[in-house]
């Protein structure tokens, strides 16, 4: 570890951070970094139980994290994310990077394929993986791990000794990866996999409300880019009935049609936008309702009071950050009215009279607070002073520095945020 967060900065900060291994990085003359093995969606009871019951498959814990290679050569860690252009950020994960250079100095080149995760409130946090990457004040980013400290989970190996393992069955190459990585630290260890009992495991994971169970075939060889079915990820569903507030033009074949709809619900008598919906659509229902519901000029309508209606939505579950993960419509309910008073719309109720939507406010993220401008004067709003819902979805709009108006925010986040304005 190092001594000092001054000590990490002088050995990792100034690093060039583009991409820059040359002979480890390719294999077979080709470079196949730029593309990792894929696991492929199953939602089929039948099928998972199949796998469950078979041997010759593994359930390891699907981690919410950013995908990571990491290639270690030359003396040297790089890691970056194989579905973007390839950009060195070992010198963002310090302590990972030093940890992954005492274990393979005598192995390189070796290439490892894992996930960067870090743990907030008990759960994965992607949100919390993307900040650190995003962040240019390495005060802030030692700030950021001491709080979250990020962790390098590896669950597989596609080179070691500059030999190319990734023909190899899954089965060994986990035996090698294990091998080679020898003890866990705080900063890199090996990703769980559990070859028996695999219904336990996976009734703990959604039990736990984690973000699900991959499904590995130990036979198979390592399928850059691929889909194959040799990983399948299993994921919880949840449904439920929301308000849509919104609809938005779709694009390419459904340029005049409806693209997504916007949907939220009201929770304590406030009204949380849970994003958007924009697949399970036939085209003939894009194409009523952006009769109905869009005649209005533009390409984002919101919906007034009256005219909004519910939806059921199937969805993996809600993120930290409050939004619907993979949200799927199931059924378009335009007979439940948002104000019509039935015993299925008293969710919905929201009593208009105690909005009061201020003119110009600008906001923006500094820091941990929001820095907000209104009438002239600037203020700094702690967070705590706001709904836990409306800060999430705040700082999910803000998380690439973004600054906000009135415009930009609907009317219950509004009142919040001048009601925590005039107590400052």
């Amino acid at each position: 570890m190092f001594k000092s967060a001054e000590q990490r900065r002088a050995c990792f900060w100034k690093l060039n951070n583009r991409f820059s291994v040359s002979n480890s990085a390719i294999i077979d003359g080709s470079n196949r970094l730029s593309v990792a093995m894929l696991s492929k969606l199953v939602t089929d009871p039948d099928k998972i139980s199949a796998i469950m019951n078979d041997d010759g498959w593994i359930a390891c814990d699907k981690y919410d994290g950013m995908r990571t290679f990491a290639v270690i050569n030359n003396d040297r860690v790089e890691m970056f994310n194989p579905r973007h252009e390839p950009e060195n950020y070992s010198f963002k994960f310090a302590d990972i990077s030093k940890d992954l250079l005492e274990k393979y100095r005598d192995r390189q080149p070796a290439i490892l394929d894992g996930e960067v995760r870090c743990v907030v409130n008990g759960r994965d946090d992607v949100h919390a993986v993307i900040g650190m990457l995003n962040t240019d004040d390495p005060e802030k980013l030692d700030a950021d791990q001491k709080v979250h400290p990020p962790q390098y989970v590896l669950f597989d190996i596609i080179e070691i000794d500059d030999n190319d393992v990734s023909k190899h069955p899954l089965e060994e190459r986990l035996g090698i990866l294990e091998d080679s990585l020898g003890k866990n630290t705080k900063n890199v260890m090996f990703g769980e996999c559990v070859y028996e009992d695999k219904n336990d495991f996976v009734d703990n994971i959604m039990r736990e409300e984690k973000e699900g169970v991959v499904f590995k075939d130990l036979s198979s060889g390592y399928e850059f880019g691929g889909r194959s079915g040799s990983w399948v990820k299993y994921k919880k569903h949840d449904d439920d009935t929301f308000v849509v507030y919104g609809l938005e033009r779709g694009s390419g074949k459904n340029s005049d049609k409806m693209g997504s709809l916007l949907i939220g619900e009201y929770k304590d008598g406030m009204f949380i936008e849970r994003g958007k919906v924009g697949t399970g659509f036939t085209d003939e229902e894009r194409r009523r309702i952006w009769e109905k519901y869009g005649s209005q000029a533009g390409d984002k309508i919101i919906l007034p009071e009256g005219k909004r209606f519910g939806i059921d939505v199937r969805f993996m579950e809600t993120d930290s950050r409050g939004g619907l993960r993979h949200p799927r419509a199931e059924k378009i309910r335009e007979d439940i009215s948002v104000s019509d008073g039935s015993e299925m719309s008293k969710r919905y109720v929201h009593n208009d009279s105690v909005v009061k939507k201020p003119e110009h406010v600008d906001i923006m993220l500094v820091g941990n607070k929001y820095n907000v401008k209104f009438r002239g004067v600037e203020k700094d709003i702690d967070p705590s002073s706001l709904n836990h819902d409306i800060d999430s979805r705040l700082r999910k709009k803000m998380l690439d520095g973004t600054r906000l108006n009135e415009y930009d925010l609907n009317e219950v986040t509004m009142m919040s945020i001048m009601d925590a304005f005039d107590e400052e």
